[in-house]
């Protein structure tokens, strides 16, 4: 019985911190300097008339948060995940220009799989703001490749810009392990934060592992296990 209590007490624990990642989660998808930028930039094409561009974006925009929300849910499907990322990227380059462009490579049996949402877009913002527009060449690309293997899932993002150091890539992975002090987290957040959530939602064998070289690019891959839609899409698991 002392036992017993233990592990609800653990469970009732890890939900509570399993909330407090996805709120923390939701809140900087909704970052107000995104919102304020990509506002800014539909009212300069009102201004010149590019009604269709303004369509786009708004749909673009509309499409993003309703994802980000997803009625409360904390699954939804591979599907809406690449739906969520591919809408942040058309914003994102439409703001940024043609300094760098991006592609899917997602196997479509994976599409009506299941995963925890609002995973894939921070680190696709990694692959923008610290690795394709620190170049000075306008050929940046970012990819993001979902596939299944024996008994998981898989996702990269991968981008072609400066890359890391092996020092501070280690550092980075020794972090995602908690083998590096707590401290380490706040420097690297974004990444901390998606792999805190799966480690809670699905346990230590799966997260976040980084690979990249000075000058080479970065490539995140991310481990998740197969979780089929079961469920009717209520966004709850069997």
């Amino acid at each position: 019985l002392a036992r017993i209590r233990q592990l609800m007490a653990q469970s009732v624990q890890e939900q509570k911190k399993l909330r407090h990642a996805e709120m923390i989660a939701l809140q900087q998808q909704i970052k107000p300097h995104f919102i304020y930028n990509t506002l800014d930039l539909i009212i300069g094409l009102l201004e010149t008339n590019k009604n269709e561009d303004v369509i786009n974006m708004v749909e673009a925009l509309g499409a993003f948060f309703r994802i980000s929300l997803s009625h409360g849910k904390e699954f939804i499907t591979v599907r809406e995940e690449i739906e969520h990322v591919r809408n942040y990227l058309y914003i994102q380059r439409f703001r940024h220009g043609d300094r760098y462009n991006y592609r899917f490579e997602v196997d479509e049996r994976i599409l009506e799989n299941l995963t925890l949402k609002l995973i894939l877009q921070p680190l696709v913002e990694n692959a923008i703001y610290h690795g394709v527009r620190e170049l000075d060449r306008a050929d940046g690309l970012i990819v993001v490749r979902g596939y299944p293997r024996e008994d998981h899932l898989c996702f990269e993002v991968e981008d072609n810009g400066l890359g890391i150091d092996a020092r501070k890539v280690e550092e980075i992975n020794r972090c995602l392990r908690k083998t590096e002090p707590a401290e380490s987290s706040h420097r690297f957040f974004g990444l901390y934060n998606v792999n805190e959530r799966i480690v809670l939602a699905f346990g230590k064998e799966y997260g976040l592992n980084l690979i990249s070289t000075l000058g080479g690019g970065t490539k995140v891959t991310v481990r998740l296990p197969l979780i089929r839609d079961e469920t009717g899409h209520d966004g709850s698991r069997r």
